[in-house]
């Protein structure tokens, strides 16, 4: 079925949930469920999965969809639904421990984002390292991602890890990071276009805070100029692109496609041609 919107139904059906967590209450509400929940759900799920794939076809987008059920060993007093659910969007092996991006349906909001589930020490690591080499860039993005809807979390540090300024220093000193947007019920949630809205949003929150302006007058780096400089289409070029991907510290995961928003996203075609790798 085509996504066509949630309806207030959605919300109602969450906060009885949350009131009545119980498996008489849900067992005799659950067609009521099925269609006022699961099923547009399940189709926004599916339809940003495939506006994703389509945008960027050469990239391994995986989806996972949580379900309504607890964990019967995990419920530590609690019952036996959730009163929320949520999908993710990631591309790689692995979703704890790659980047995805996440949707969220709380009986009275609700909220997207990118980022971590548990990111690594290591993955921390290449974050810091990699504003280090490129401060002024990340302090750039920083204040981008301050002007838009998204706020930044993550568990901080009791102590700083280093003091790299104002700006900088909440990216820099946390034990996992994310970028997260929410909002009450309303809006969007209730049309056929959250998906649009939600790729959207992906874009403006993975790697493409440049602005307009920028975008039409400053040259960007090509997929030819990835070529030439012997990171794609070449014998050897996959070993090229981990070399660079480590002196960048970037996560090690990325694809070529990846690699090439990435550097779009944080540094000029001149920047990029004078790499020495």
């Amino acid at each position: 079925m085509p996504f066509t919107g949630f309806t207030s139904e959605t919300g109602e059906f969450l906060w009885e949930l949350a009131f009545h967590n119980e498996k008489p209450w849900f067992e005799a509400h659950k067609e009521q469920f099925l269609h006022a929940v699961k099923e547009p759900f399940d189709a926004l799920a599916k339809e940003t999965l495939a506006l994703m794939r389509q945008k960027h076809p050469d990239e391994p987008y995986c989806l996972h969809i949580s379900r309504i059920y607890r964990d019967a060993r995990r419920l530590f007093g609690r019952g036996p639904y959730k009163d929320h659910l949520w999908f993710t969007l990631w591309a790689g092996e692995d979703r704890h421990n790659s980047p995805v991006f996440w949707f969220e349906l709380s009986p009275a909001s609700f909220s997207y984002g990118v980022g971590f589930y548990t990111a690594t020490a290591e993955q921390m690591a290449a974050l810091r390292r990699y504003i280090d080499a490129n401060p002024a860039e990340m302090e750039r993005l920083a204040r981008r991602v301050a002007k838009s809807e998204f706020h930044l979390e993550g568990e901080p540090y009791k102590r700083l890890k280093k003091d790299v300024g104002e700006v900088l220093n909440p990216w820099y000193n946390r034990k996992w990071i994310s970028l997260c947007a929410e909002y009450d019920h309303g809006g969007a949630l209730y049309t056929g276009e959250l998906p649009q809205v939600l790729l959207d949003a992906l874009i403006r929150a993975g790697a493409t805070f440049d602005d307009e302006e920028n975008k039409k007058t400053a040259p960007r780096i090509s997929k030819a100029d990835m070529y030439a400089r012997g990171l794609s289409g070449r014998e050897g070029s996959a070993e090229k692109r981990a070399q660079l991907i480590k002196q960048l510290g970037l996560p090690e995961r990325l694809t070529a496609d990846g690699l090439l928003d990435v550097l779009n996203a944080t540094m000029s075609r001149e920047e990029f041609l004078s790499i020495q790798t």
